[in-house]
């Protein structure tokens, strides 16, 4: 959003000393890491890396972070957007008290480790920042203090004046994600993380804490999408996608992250099944989403679970098998086939298949969810021949096909959301130029005592006695 465009206010008049700085993220989706100062205590929320780009350039600029007073870090979910940057920034600051919900902290050896073989072969030569290994993962995240929803907390930095009382709420996302409320006697502060109001196939939607706050930090994903069709409706969609592919003997490829959409899609395709609104057909699935699903599985009984005595792993799924990627049963006999990842990059296992899948005209690619304009997956959702040619050698053959089977509210959500939490100030982050600038002009035009914030990277947003 153009800064002309909104009424922008330097400074805002709470009763202490606020100053608010975008460390990474901010106006794009990739790379969150954001600073709070409340009279004195630092909070780092999030630490991610940014999944378009390589080495340094992937990480926050943590460098912001020097001349800033930092003493814990808190962590809304354990997506790598959120996460991956995570050891960097322990290495840096080594000092800092980590808090996650149980079910994040869990996952982040999961994904931490799987982040390390992925980025450190781009990082490695990048001065100034150092090699990590997996011991120093183990180390991490055994350090990492859990917070479970709606426990109170308080946190208090070297240089802080007064207490600072955190509080995690559901946010409804993927497993553990958590919507962050940080208040003392004078002021509310809320971040919602990546959030989502309705519930999925598997989780039960998100949870909030009671208005007013003075101060809403309000994920911006959706915020250029019109309003999303319903869930149910969008399932038949795909149900009848998936039937038409099958009956011409194809097999469907959809391109998934391994933490969140897999298991909420993997579910709704067994209900699908058992619902007999298609065919019981093979699924094959990887290794690291299975073992994802297994935590999922084990915080079954402590999360908001639709249905708590049903397990992921009881789904039948057959491996993806590295070795017999380009010949395996999947291409003469009709399946349904969950590959990470869900953007295609280079060199994962859903790029290596769509090099022949395009080719296959009874053959389908669905994509399920978030599909960002830089990425392979664009290039086959848009069908744009000349990326296509140059990414994968190949033009469409099959069909390709999107649901918005999304995790994350819609744009009327997040302004439900406003109205509810009745804020003062409105700082919009994690979205794109076109959701920002959206969000931002409707909150302005249905709640014009309400400010709005859309910082640039290092910029402070200063909150100070009147």
């Amino acid at each position: 959003m153009k800064q002309s465009d909104i009424e922008i206010e330097e400074i805002f008049q709470f009763m202490i000393d606020i100053v608010f700085t975008i460390i990474g993220g901010g106006q794009e989706i990739g790379a969150n890491c954001y600073h709070l100062d409340i009279d004195g205590t630092g909070i780092i929320l999030d630490a991610g890396l940014h999944p378009q780009k390589n080495g340094a350039e992937a990480i926050p600029n943590l460098s912001l972070l020097n001349d800033l007073q930092s003493d814990f870090a808190l962590i809304s979910h354990a997506h790598t957007d959120h996460i991956g940057a995570l050891p960097y920034l322990i290495q840096q600051f080594p000092y800092l008290k980590i808090f996650t919900s149980p079910q994040t902290r869990d996952l982040a050896e999961v994904m931490l480790h799987n982040s390390l073989a992925i980025t450190q072969k781009d990082i490695i030569d990048c001065d100034p920042l150092p090699k990590y290994t997996h011991e120093q993962v183990d180390l991490l995240t055994e350090s990492i203090n859990p917070l479970i929803y709606n426990q109170l907390f308080a946190l208090q930095g070297y240089r802080g004046s007064n207490e600072v009382k955190v509080t995690f709420f559901d946010a409804g996302h993927i497993l553990g994600s958590a919507g962050i409320l940080l208040e003392n006697e004078s002021v509310r502060v809320f971040y919602t993380g990546d959030t989502c109001v309705p519930k999925q196939s598997l989780l039960a939607g998100a949870d909030y804490p009671d208005g007013p706050v003075d101060v809403l930090i309000l994920e911006s994903t959706a915020g250029a999408t019109d309003s999303l069709a319903k869930r149910g409706e969008e399932a038949k969609c795909l149900a009848k996608s998936i039937n038409k592919i099958i009956e011409k003997g194809g097999s469907i490829l959809i391109p998934i992250f391994a933490l969140g959409k897999f298991q909420e899609t993997l579910t709704l395709l067994n209900t699908l099944m058992d619902k007999g609104s298609i065919p019981h057909v093979d699924i094959y699935t990887s290794g690291m989403a299975r073992e994802i699903s297994d935590i999922y599985d084990l915080h079954r009984y402590n999360t908001k679970r639709i249905k708590k005595d049903f397990c992921i792993k009881e789904i039948p799924q057959l491996p993806i098998i590295q070795d017999e990627l380009l010949t395996a049963k999947y291409f003469q006999i009709p399946s349904i086939v969950l590959a990470s990842s869900g953007m295609m990059i280079e060199g994962t296992t859903s790029f290596a298949l769509a090099q022949r899948w395009l080719r296959e005209k009874n053959f389908g690619i669905f994509f399920v969810g978030y599909v960002d304009p830089l990425t392979p997956a664009n290039a086959v959702l848009t069908g744009d021949e000349g990326n296509l040619q140059q990414r994968f050698g190949s033009k469409i053959a099959c069909e390709v096909e999107t649901f918005r089977l999304t995790s994350h509210s819609n744009r009327e959500e997040l302004i439900e959301l406003v109205k509810r939490l009745k804020p003062k100030l409105v700082i919009l982050v994690h979205g794109e130029p076109d959701g920002i600038e959206w969000l931002g002009k409707e909150i302005l035009t249905r709640f014009p005592k309400t400010k709005v914030q859309v910082p640039e990277l290092g910029k402070k947003v200063t909150f100070c006695y009147g």
